[in-house]
């Protein structure tokens, strides 16, 4: 599994960035983040891949107090060896 929120991650409707798309691609088709169109990657520990998404939502909320669910980076859940 994996996702984000929808004003950051999988789609654009509004300004032509690509990197709103690219976020959603990577982490929904590839299972990856690039961390060059991710800046929150790294900041208040949060690394973008979770083993559940319980997990994943405690991290993000922790992260990011401030941000609103749909303006949540992606994330990508993952096995016990960290593959998608």
């Amino acid at each position: 599994g994996s996702g984000g929120g929808r004003m950051y991650v999988p789609m654009d409707r509004y300004n032509s960035d690509w990197n709103i798309v690219q976020r959603g691609y990577d982490s929904m088709v590839h299972g990856k983040i690039d961390e060059s169109i991710v800046p929150e990657v790294g900041k208040n520990g949060y690394t973008g891949y979770y083993k559940s998404m319980s997990e994943w939502r405690e991290a993000v909320g922790a992260s990011f107090p401030d941000k609103s669910d749909q303006n949540y980076p992606p994330f990508v859940i993952v096995d016990a060896d960290g593959n998608p």
